[in-house]
């Protein structure tokens, strides 16, 4: 008796073909051939050599510890175990850094760089920056930022509706970050009363000046780094507003900034711009990085997400770790990258001028 086409014979038919089970498992086997071997390549380049970890602020401050606990943890993670060292690099706002990663820096997985995530904001508003942030290979999100504006007891306000109505000198670094970008938003859409004083060098040059009463506190910091100090614990500090779309789960009461706006054009610029902050604490490296080094990243990344040591070390961020994997990440960053033209448009003309 003849026997049907579409009867399976000795393995899988596929579109009238048979195809044995020793074609398959030898395609499986070459797969994993390769696969080992893209690894082994990776483990050959960076065997013997440094990574150089760029952090794009001076010592001090919570992207600098980020970037000294991961430093010794990705060198058991990478493959080939390379030598990882941390490279301080402040400017402009972490813009120095990533300008130099994107234009200067080797392109073959011995760069990487931590920066705040405003530097994808500050590609929106100021399209002449020397980089396109979806253009850098993303490895990976620990968790958003958790950051806040807060006073000193000796400002004389304790909330933002109080700042409607009284002055108060903050302090900041370079125009680009969120320490200058939330207080001129708060000012030109609000109406709020925040003097800026700018140049500050660093987190710790701004921390040394609210300690010395030259500021009265800071427009954008990090929640740790004021909770370390314990000054809202003791009642030295008040917190005015929370940079992100949620609370602060430590500050039930304390506004979000869009909560600070009415509902319509003007809590919508303040929502684009806190759209930042989720993008996080990361790790990216530079365009044009091999498939298979970013790969092998991205998965050192993950991996260390999941280490004992790690997580000991992030309780110190006083983060809640949410991890994000490498293509999520870059997903994120392209689309925050390519927000509407009306909306990059309308939140420009709000932070525009700054000089």
């Amino acid at each position: 008796m003849r026997q049907s086409p579409s009867t399976k014979r000795g393995g899988e038919r596929r579109e009238g073909k048979v195809r044995k089970p020793g074609i398959l498992l030898g395609l499986f086997l070459t797969a994993a051939s390769l696969s080992s071997a893209r690894a082994d390549g990776v483990g050959d380049f960076y065997r013997g050599k440094t990574v150089t970890l760029i952090v794009g602020s001076s010592e001090g401050g919570s992207f600098d510890y980020f970037g000294r606990m991961a430093a010794p943890i990705l060198k058991r993670l990478i493959p080939g175990n390379p030598t990882v060292i941390v490279q301080n690099m402040p400017g402009a706002s972490f813009v120095r850094s990533t300008e130099y990663l994107y234009n200067v820096a080797p392109k073959d997985g011995t760069m990487l760089l931590i920066a705040q995530p405003y530097i994808v904001l500050n590609k929106l508003i100021n399209p002449q920056a020397k980089y396109k942030s979806e253009d850098f290979v993303w490895l990976g999100r620990v968790a958003p930022l958790s950051q806040v504006g807060f006073v000193m007891d000796t400002a004389g306000v304790r909330t933002f509706k109080e700042v409607l109505q009284k002055e108060v000198v903050i302090g900041a670094a370079g125009g680009s970050g969120p320490g200058m970008l939330v207080p001129t938003l708060l000012d030109r859409l609000l109406g709020a009363k925040l003097k800026i004083v700018r140049g500050y060098d660093s987190d710790s040059g701004l921390y040394i000046a609210v300690e010395r009463r030259e500021i009265q506190g800071l427009g954008s910091t990090s929640y740790s780094e004021v909770k370390n100090r314990g000054w809202f614990a003791s009642g030295k500090a008040f917190p005015l507003y929370t940079i992100g779309l949620t609370r602060i789960a430590d500050l039930p009461d304390i506004p979000t900034i869009p909560e600070l706006a009415p509902e319509g054009p003007k809590r919508t610029i303040l929502t684009l711009f806190t759209n930042i902050p989720v993008i996080g604490y990361t790790i990216f490296g530079p365009p044009g990085l091999p498939q298979d080094r970013s790969e092998a990243l991205r998965a050192s990344f993950a991996t260390m997400m999941k280490d004992p040591e790690f997580l000991s070390g992030v309780q110190k961020l006083h983060v809640d770790l949410d991890p994000l994997s490498g293509t999520e990440l870059q997903e994120l960053v392209t689309r925050t990258a390519r927000a509407p033209a009306a909306q990059v448009e309308a939140l420009k003309q709000a932070l525009k001028p700054l000089e």
